[in-house]
This record gives structure tokens, C-alpha cells and sequence, in this order.
């Protein structure tokens, strides 16, 4: 594989990838469900599997991308079925609802670059500064050397390049083995020949020279591949912020028609009650890196919770009144479903007071969970929300950065703070000012990470993640019949803070008894 071939992703293509990424998830999430997965293993492998899907491009181009919905669930097929196989499940009884490619040489070419490239950047650390980073930017970046050089001390770029190739025959040594009889002044030519030309001409080389330019060669593209690929996950991951592919959607058009009806029937439904039951006792993930770590759902398979860093407690609200008396609630849909945190029963009914200019609304609890202190409600609208924010796909990790917004008394306040404590059943602590019991907290970019549900122990609040909220949203689809529409675009992503808190306001209420 030539580095210099790998297909560079234009904006168009990005915005290419990001409607593939929202639109193509329903395959994989009846293939995981249906085959001992769970919702969140789905996501995961669905996540992974778009990953090697953009490697693929990269490697042999955008024409692929008409046959995106297929690559995908093909390279999730194989990805799931190695997990099975570690579950010592026999995947002879796999099941498929569609055909798909074997992917065997795609996943032995991509994994091959993928080692290499990482092996060449484990190496590239022991070559050392600054040469470390004069290689990655020069050759990796393509950045001028002038003026990469100069940043970091070289007085012309002559100097500079000498450092590059005595560095990079270093490189060669250490990830190779190969050592070269050349002198630096031949080998710095093969190089600048091997940068410049890029294998476009020939020249007449004896047999030795030979071996040095394809060992340059190699290097040079391990180095680019191992650029590229950052660069093109760091830009997956922002857009996997922004757009979280809609699992539950996906859930309800693989059924047909008649189980929709039936929450009950076979097969989606159990598979999405069996993961929201699992759910409850593993929790995916948790107030920090080491937290509660993701789980498998089988028996089999066992998983370490690094307890070292992680307040393992169990949190039990029993002085929440039925509403607090002073209570906030903030929109899950565009179509008025409020979230609050409070102790009551179904049948309810709340006045919803906007922070700004607006609407009183009057909203009935649809679904309670009082275990947990929460609270759905069911409002009435002129017309349609708007909602900017989503629900985050990640809890929040200890030390995490958040803020929160709420509405007291037609006032509206924001304070900011950090995860404190993590602790069981999707619970946590973050010490916060001025908030109230159901007021959001939200990331640094923008994405609901949970919910505010009192006033805990060492001035803290008690919080709830947005994973387990996710289960409540679940369970009221289950209990209802009904389908909640969940926003899957984070539009406050690229705005500031003082513009996402200005976005949010419209959405936060406070809750008062009628």
C-alpha cells in the first residue's frame, strides 16, 4: 500500500459520512440483538465497524461509499462474531436477515496497516525530541520545514532535514532491524528522492540503495497512515458527538407491524427489554474512566471494576417530597415530554413555568419511576419543539467538567462544577450552587450527561446519568406502546458557552403543583 494513494476526505465527503453514520445502524442493531447482543454492544460494534468502513475508503477510494449500508454490516458481522467467539458461543447458529461479505482480506489489510503504523509510532517515541516531531509534522503533516524547523530550533532548513534522516534510518533500525552500510550524505539523498518522487521516476540503484528505498518507503507510509489515522478518528469522534445513531428507531422499523402493536412478541422486543434489565445491574458507563466499566450481558464473561478510583455506594432518596418546592423539568422531545426528578405516581398533573417569555404548560406524569426519582411528563403544544441538545451517548467521568442550568421562581440560574463521586445504579455526586432537583447537567459541548435529583451529603448533589434516563425512556415506550423521538443531533457542539446556555433556556421549566 502506497501512503501517497490514500483518499483524502473533502468536506463533501464528510458530510457523505456523517448521513451514512445517522442512517445505516438499523442492520447491525437486529444483527447484535438477535445474536446475544445488547442495545449497547450494538451501538459499540456499530461505532467500531464505521471506523474500518472510513479505512476502507481511505485505502481504495469514495466508490465504495455506494455500497456503505452493506460494507458496514459486514465488517459489524465479523466484529461480533469475534466476540462471540471469545464467549465460546458456537457461531455455526449465528443468524442473518441479509447477505453480506466475507471482509476477510479488508480486516487483514486494515489490521496490518494499523499494527504497523502503530509499531512505527511506539518506535518513533524512543527516536526522542525534537526529531520525533520534525518527522510527524514534515513527513506525516507535510508541513513546510522551514517553518517546522525553525519552531523548534533548527537555523535552516538544511539542518532540519539532516535530523530527519538520521532520525528516521534510526527508525529503521529499531521497528526493522535493518542497519545500512550507506553514508549519511547517500541515505539523505534516498530519502529527499523518496519524498519528492514519490516513486513516480526510477534511477539506476545498486542492490543496497535498493532495499534502503523500500525501507524508506515503508516507513514514510506507516508514518502518513499513522497521522491520517488520528486525524480521521479525531474527526469521527467529533462527529459521533453530534450524531448518535438512533438505536431505538432502528428498533421499531425491524419490527413488523403487528409487534409494534405487541411490545411483547418476539424477537427485537425481548432483546431490547433483556438489555434494558441488564442495563440496570451493569451499568455501561460511569463517572469516570474507571468507573463502571462496560459489561457483558453473558454469564461467561467476567469484568474487573478498578475500585482504586472509583466511591462505590448505594444512594437512597427517602426525604424527596412528592414535588420539591422548588422543582425544574426540561424537554426530552420536540413533541413535550419533560424529564423531572420527583416521587410520584402516574396521573399527576404540573404546571410547567417557562424561564423566558412563553407558554405556562400543563403536563400529567405519563411514567414514574420512583425507585429512582424521576418523572416523565406529558405536555400539550401549540406547535412542535425545537430541541438543540441531545441526550449524551457517554456518562459523565469523574473530574468531568459540566455545568448546570436551571428555573427558580421565573429566575434563571447556571452554575458550573466537576464529578465528585461516582457511585452504583447510575448515580453520582457533583458539587454544584444554585440548582435545582431536575435541572439537566451539561457537557462542555453541549450534551445532556444527566440530571440533578437533591441535595446529597458534603454539599453535594445527588445526580443521574444520562444512560439511566435512557432506561426510563425505554421503559415508558414499553409500558405505553408509544415511540419517544430523541434528538440525535447535537446542534450546541460548535457554539460557546454563553450561546448554548442562551439555546437551552427556551426548554427549561420550573414544576409547580397545581
Amino acid at each position: 500500500m502506497k501512503n501517497e494513494e490514500l483518499h483524502k476526505f473533502t468536506s463533501e465527503d464528510w458530510k457523505l459520512l456523517e448521513s451514512q453514520f445517522a442512517g445505516f445502524s438499523l442492520p447491525v442493531i437486529d444483527f447484535v440483538t438477535e445474536n446475544k447482543g445488547s442495545l449497547s454492544e450494538a451501538e459499540e460494534i456499530y461505532i467500531n465497524a464505521f471506523i474500518y468502513y472510513t479505512q476502507l475508503l481511505e485505502l481504495h477510494g469514495l466508490k465504495l461509499s455506494t455500497k456503505a449500508e452493506d460494507l458496514i454490516y459486514s465488517f459489524s458481522r465479523k466484529l461480533w462474531i469475534k466476540v462471540l467467539g471469545k464467549r465460546n458461543v458456537d457461531v455455526n447458529f449465528v443468524k442473518h436477515r441479509r447477505s453480506f461479505f466475507e471482509m476477510e482480506d479488508a480486516f487483514h489489510e486494515i489490521e496490518s496497516i494499523n499494527e504497523r503504523s502503530e509499531k512505527t509510532a511506539e518506535k518513533l517515541a524512543e527516536v526522542g525530541e525534537p526529531a520525533r516531531t520534525l518527522i510527524l509534522e514534515h513527513i506525516g503533516r507535510n508541513a513546510e520545514l522551514a517553518i517546522i524547523g525553525s519552531r523548534l530550533g533548527y537555523s535552516d532548513e538544511d539542518r532540519a532535514f539532516g535530523q530527519i534522516s538520521k532520525s528516521l534510518r534510526k527508525l529503521i533500525r529499531l521497528s526493522e532491524g535493518k542497519t545500512f552500510e550507506l553514508d549519511d550524505a547517500d541515505f539523505k539523498l534516498l530519502l529527499r528522492y523518496v519524498l519528492d518522487n514519490q516513486g513516480r521516476d526510477s534511477i539506476d540503484l545498486n542492490e543496497e540503495k535498493k532495499v534502503a528505498v523500500t525501507m524508506i518507503s515503508r516507513s514514510v507510509a506507516m508514518i502518513r497512515s499513522y497521522v491520517t489515522r488520528n486525524q480521521r478518528i479525531a474527526k469521527l469522534k467529533e462527529m459521533q458527538e453530534r450524531i448518535h445513531p438512533d438505536v431505538h428507531s432502528a428498533l421499531e422499523k425491524s419490527q413488523p407491524v403487528s409487534t409494534q402493536k405487541n411490545r411483547k412478541m418476539k424477537p427485537i422486543a425481548v432483546f431490547a427489554l433483556s438489555a434494558i434489565v441488564a442495563l440496570s445491574v451493569s451499568v455501561m458507563t460511569a463517572f469516570g474512566i474507571s468507573g463502571f466499566q462496560k459489561q457483558n450481558q453473558q454469564s461467561e464473561t467476567e469484568t474487573e471494576i478498578n475500585a482504586d478510583t472509583l466511591i462505590t455506594e448505594t444512594v437512597v432518596i427517602d426525604s424527596m417530597p412528592v414535588i420539591a418546592h422548588s422543582s425544574s423539568a426540561f424537554a426530552i422531545s420536540n413533541d413535550g415530554l419533560f424529564i423531572t426528578a420527583a416521587k410520584v405516581e402516574k396521573g399527576i398533573r404540573f404546571k410547567l413555568i417557562p424561564s423566558v417569555e412563553g407558554e405556562v404548560l400543563i403536563g400529567e406524569v405519563v411514567f414514574s419511576d420512583t425507585a429512582q426519582s424521576l418523572a416523565i411528563i406529558k405536555c400539550t403544544l401549540e406547535s412542535r419543539l425545537r430541541l438543540p441538545y441531545m441526550l449524551s451517548f457517554e456518562d459523565p467521568k469523574i473530574a468531568q467538567e459540566l455545568y448546570s442550568i436551571s428555573n427558580y421562581k421565573q429566575e434563571f440560574f447556571y452554575t458550573e462544577g466537576k464529578v465528585n463521586a461516582a457511585g452504583v445504579e447510575g448515580m453520582g455526586k457533583v458539587k454544584l450552587d444554585n440548582t435545582t432537583p431536575g435541572a439537566p447537567i451539561v457537557s462542555e459541548k453541549g450534551q445532556i450527561l444527566g440530571m440533578v435529583l437533591g441535595n446529597g451529603d458534603e454539599n453535594m448533589n445527588l445526580v443521574i446519568t444520562s444512560s439511566k434516563m435512557k432506561e426510563a425512556i425505554s421503559k415508558y415506550e414499553e409500558n405505553s406502546g408509544l415511540r419517544v423521538q430523541l434528538v440525535t443531533r447535537n446542534g450546541l457542539f460548535y457554539s460557546n458557552r454563553t450561546s448554548q446556555v442562551e439555546l437551552l433556556k427556551p426548554f427549561i421549566y420550573e414544576v409547580k403543583n397545581i
